[in-house]
């Protein structure tokens, strides 16, 4: 059998076979959900006067979530587990934008309560 006729045959069958799939039906509709973003990225000093080499510690979060959708509850207990997974348990009743200022600053607070640098804490650690 000719290579020509033969590669001709394979491409009017796969032709055929994906004109076939297509469904004249009915059409179903789309969830409609839609997202939006909190981009937060902040600089905290760093404590320890004898490491002049950092600048300090960087918070960076950029936190995707759903605002709309058709159902209001179903929405709001998805948001709930967005908030929950992302930050954690502490602050999964708050509206998210308030979540993550919160979440933005406990995470200052926790900073400046800390004594130790986190290298001097594992230094710490390793020799006791």
């Amino acid at each position: 059998m000719n290579i020509g006729y033969t590669k001709g045959l394979t491409l009017l069958l796969l032709v055929r076979m994906l004109s076939a799939c297509h469904s004249e039906g009915k059409e179903i509709e789309e969830n409609a959900i839609r997202f939006e973003s909190v981009v937060v990225e902040k600089t905290y000093p760093v404590e320890n006067k004898k490491d002049t080499t950092t600048e300090g510690r960087v918070l960076k979060i950029h936190f995707t979530y759903p605002t709309e959708y058709a159902n209001r509850g179903v929405l709001e207990a998805v948001q709930q587990q967005f908030v929950r997974s992302m930050l954690g348990d502490t602050y999964a009743q708050l509206p998210i934008r308030e979540a993550v200022n919160k979440y933005v600053e406990d995470y200052g607070l926790h900073l400046k309560d800390r004594d130790v640098s986190d290298f001097e804490q594992d230094t710490e650690d390793r020799t006791a």
